[in-house]
C-alpha cells in the first residue's frame, strides 16, 4: 500500500511540475520574450474562478505541445508586471507575441476555447 501511495505522489508532483511554468516579477520579462508565442495566466490560490480555469489551461498546454509557451503568474507575488499590464481581475490570461501583448481575456475558458484563441495568433 505504501508503494502505491508513494508512486501516486511522485507521479502527481512530477505531472504538476512538468505542466506548470511558474514565473514571478524577477523573470517575467525574460520569460515572455523567450518564445514567439506565450500565454500568461495571472491567478491566485484564493480565487475560485482560477481553480476552475486551471485544469483547462493545463489541458490546453498538453494539447498545444511546444507550439506555445504556457506560463503562470501568482498575483500574490506582486511586482511591476501587475502594474504595467493593469492586472486587477483574476483570472486574466494575456497572449504575448514576440514579447508584446496582443490580446487578453478575463474569463473562464475551456481548453478548446483557449486553443482556438491561441491559433488566431500563430
Amino acid at each position: 500500500m505504501k508503494k502505491v501511495v508513494l508512486t501516486f505522489l511522485i507521479s502527481f508532483f512530477a505531472f504538476n511540475i512538468a505542466n506548470a511554468y511558474s514565473i514571478g516579477p524577477k523573470n517575467f520579462y525574460k520569460a515572455i520574450n523567450k518564445r514567439n508565442l506565450v500565454i500568461v495566466k495571472f491567478w491566485a490560490s484564493w480565487c475560485i474562478p482560477c481553480s476552475i480555469l486551471n485544469p483547462e489551461f493545463k489541458k490546453a498546454k498538453r494539447e498545444m505541445g511546444k507550439k506555445v509557451t504556457f506560463l503562470e503568474y501568482n498575483v500574490d507575488l506582486g511586482g511591476e508586471p501587475l502594474r504595467k499590464y493593469n492586472i486587477s481581475v483574476v483570472p486574466t490570461m494575456i497572449i504575448f507575441k514576440n514579447g508584446k501583448e496582443v490580446d487578453r481575456k478575463s474569463e473562464i475558458l475551456d481548453s478548446s476555447a483557449i486553443i482556438e484563441w491561441l491559433k488566431e495568433y500563430q
